[in-house]
């Protein structure tokens, strides 16, 4: 009888408290992830550009 209690007292924590706070975690660290996939991207992007800028500002040199 006891042990009954304490199984369900158990499989309740595990479904109501520890899986979703995993879930959570996993989602925000995904979520985490994926923003800074982007802010490279974004980053790369403007160091592209910014190159492209400055070569066609460049005088080319005359040996």
């Amino acid at each position: 009888m006891m042990w009954d209690v304490f199984n369900a007292i158990t499989l309740a924590v595990l479904v109501y408290v520890v899986i979703p706070f995993w879930g959570a975690w996993f989602f925000h660290w995904l979520r985490e992830k994926r923003e800074i996939r982007k802010d490279r991207e974004r980053i790369d992007q403007l160091m592209a550009d910014t190159e492209a800028e400055r070569e066609q500002y460049r005088t080319p040199t005359n040996p």
